[in-house]
């Protein structure tokens, strides 16, 4: 990782960590500003993979699968935003989904470090089993309280762990790989 992007990575986990505390601090107004970040980097993803595909990605195997990729989030920001005050339990599922997701391809990602003898298998798997908590008590916070507050707060205590590790890793030295 080169210098400039250890920088940004560390200033977007600063902001990240600013967002989640703004979150927590008015989670009255939190689902909404919740729903609106979600929307905005579903946006964002789009269209960089549509940008992505554009420049590069038609020439490469497996392109469609980054334009297939590009749309669906493209189309998922815009259904998000059209329902932004309508239903939080959309909001919720995409929330779960992500974490979903993301846990168990952080688990898969230290499972097989484990098995090429990687040291960093513990750290992925972490990770991934985090996000899979995350993904329970916003399952639980939701079933128990059926308060939009509770969803605010796991909401922002992911934003916060993701901001940390985001922020551990631009610390983290890289092996650069000679080959002779």
């Amino acid at each position: 990782m080169t210098k400039t992007r250890r920088i940004k990575e560390f200033l977007i986990g600063i902001v990240m960590i600013a967002v989640a505390l703004l979150l927590a601090l008015d989670p009255v107004h939190g689902l909404k500003a919740v729903a609106v970040l979600l929307c905005i980097s579903l946006l964002i993803g789009g269209i960089r993979a549509l940008w992505f595909y554009l420049s590069m990605a038609k020439h490469m195997v497996g392109g469609k699968a980054v334009l297939f990729r590009g749309i669906i989030l493209l189309d998922a920001g815009v259904f998000t935003f059209s329902i932004i005050d309508k239903s939080q339990l959309i909001i919720l599922v995409y929330l779960i989904v992500g974490h979903v997701f993301a846990g168990v391809v952080d688990l898969m990602r230290g499972l097989e470090a484990k098995e090429i003898g990687s040291s960093s298998w513990k750290y992925k798997a972490g990770y991934g089993v985090t996000n899979l908590a995350f993904c329970a008590a916003l399952i639980i916070a939701f079933a128990v309280s059926r308060d939009n507050n509770m969803l605010v707060y796991v909401y922002a205590a992911g934003l916060f762990f993701s901001a940390l590790v985001r922020m551990r890793s631009s610390f983290k030295r890289t092996a650069i790989p000679y080959i002779p």
